[in-house]
């Protein structure tokens, strides 16, 4: 299967017997155009990892023929309904608003005719993304959206974008302590006081764009009280540049900093001349470990580029936010 902006999705189609009322022209089976959204344009967008599946509503296609929590997996080179066939309709047009990865019971509440999602309470479970496609709306048939390399892609237009926060760390020494000498072993990292459950609607879309129409997302979940402390796996051993750290569950949620609420403690250990110095633990506000960083938003990745020094002894941060993006670069926030 050729690989492009999205998946190689063929136009599937059936061949029925006809009598003299039906049309000549076979049904149109609906198959789907998958990309995993990483920046304001389509042209970088990353493919769906084909193991997975996601769930699809549809508002159109008739009575008792509505997709409705539908799994759709990639087959033979192709993403459509795990199990049964569905079709285009002769007539009129048809809606479909997509979520991933696919759950028996899905965690939103979506009207695909009126374009309405909602998610209540939902709790984050770190090591899981969650991802909403753009309102595919106004369809008549598999649509050619995408040519590359002189191949088209057809189907169902399914831009997915992530809903959560990918949070991750970096930890070393500042370049005056490792030109001093310096080595330093983290002993502990932690996060606490992070919101873990939150709720989001989603009703206001662009008018304007055609077949995919983007949400109008806000910047973050209206989070409930429900919080939790998270460990950080430090780097093992003693360190001078900057090295990473582990973050299990990097998927959390998109959350607004409060004063005195979300923080970060760190704890380590100096060694200068083969000699360690005491633990020194330093607990500190996310709002306000730098200028203009006020929360996690959402479809957002933050690289947190921690910087230890000797002179003082003060942690330094150096967050950078990107679109979310598995190359990994951004703006720094100064």
């Amino acid at each position: 299967m050729k690989k492009g902006l999205f998946f190689t999705i063929l136009a599937g189609v059936a061949f029925a017997s006809c009598t003299n009322n039906e049309s000549l022209v076979p049904p149109q089976e609906i198959d789907f155009q998958v990309a995993k959204y990483l920046s304001s344009t389509r042209a970088t967008g990353a493919e769906f990892p084909e193991t997975e599946s996601f769930g699809t509503y549809s508002a159109g296609l008739g009575a008792g023929k509505e997709m409705e929590n539908t799994k759709i997996s990639l087959s033979a080179g192709v993403w459509k309904a795990a199990s049964g066939t569905y079709y285009w309709p002769a007539t009129g047009t048809v809606s479909f608003i997509s979520y991933a990865p696919y759950s028996d019971i899905c965690p939103f509440t979506i009207n695909a005719s009126t374009g309405d999602v909602s998610v209540t309470d939902y709790q984050v479970d770190g090591s899981k993304d969650l991802m909403l496609a753009d309102y595919a709306t106004g369809l008549n048939g598999n649509v050619d959206n995408v040519s590359t390399g002189g191949t088209n892609y057809t189907g169902v237009p399914t831009l997915f974008r992530h809903m959560l926060s990918n949070i991750s760390f970096n930890i070393g020494l500042t370049e005056a302590a490792k030109t001093a000498g310096y080595s330093v072993q983290v002993t502990g990292m932690q996060l606490s006081n992070i919101r873990n459950q939150g709720s989001i609607t989603l009703s206001d879309i662009d008018p304007l764009a055609e077949n995919m129409k983007p949400w109008n997302w806000p910047t973050y979940w209206t989070t409930g009280s429900n919080t939790e402390t998270i460990n950080i796996g430090a780097p093992s051993g003693f360190i001078t540049d900057l090295t990473p750290a582990t973050l299990t569950n990097c998927y959390l949620m998109p959350q607004e900093f409060e004063a005195g609420s979300q923080k970060i403690k760190i704890s380590y250990k100096l060694k200068y001349n083969g000699i360690e110095g005491e633990v020194i633990t330093v607990n500190k506000d996310l709002l306000g470990i730098v200028s203009g960083h006020e929360g996690w938003g959402i479809n957002k990745k933050i690289v947190y580029n921690i910087t230890i020094g000797v002179e003082t002894n003060e942690i330094t941060f150096d967050p950078a936010v990107v679109d979310w993006s598995t190359e990994n670069t951004g703006v720094t926030i100064e």
